[in-house]
């Protein structure tokens, strides 16, 4: 379920009435359990531990990367000057690993696309 937690999105609107219906970007922002933690080997799976200067811990980089790549992405566009042509909308949504529901919160707003981008 999705109760107590919100979608965060971001609008990029066109600076001109362009062609095209709106895109989304979307990742999601939080991950599922660790079970069986008996598999984490002996490491508390949230505890933030660094190894070799990594995070190994649950959830150190499911998703995250997908996220920056779309905001490294629309800052890289943005710094060539260029916009969509239509209003493109960048969202981090809740509850996507397991069972879709900030999706379908997302959609029950009112928010539609003609495409996506999943990170």
């Amino acid at each position: 379920g999705v109760r107590g937690r919100v979608n965060v999105v971001a609008r990029w609107a066109p600076r001109w009435a362009g062609r095209g219906g709106p895109l989304f970007r979307e990742g999601r922002r939080e991950v599922v359990g660790p079970e069986p933690t008996s598999q984490w080997g002996g490491r508390e799976p949230y505890s933030g531990d660094r190894e070799d200067g990594w995070l190994v811990w649950r959830g150190a980089a499911d998703m995250k990367c997908g996220i920056a790549a779309i905001l490294g992405a629309v800052k890289a566009l943005r710094r060539l000057g260029l916009t969509p042509q239509a209003p493109s909308f960048i969202e981090c949504v809740v509850e996507e690993e397991c069972t879709g529901n900030g999706t379908r919160q997302k959609l029950q707003s009112g928010n539609r696309a003609d495409a996506a981008v999943v990170a």
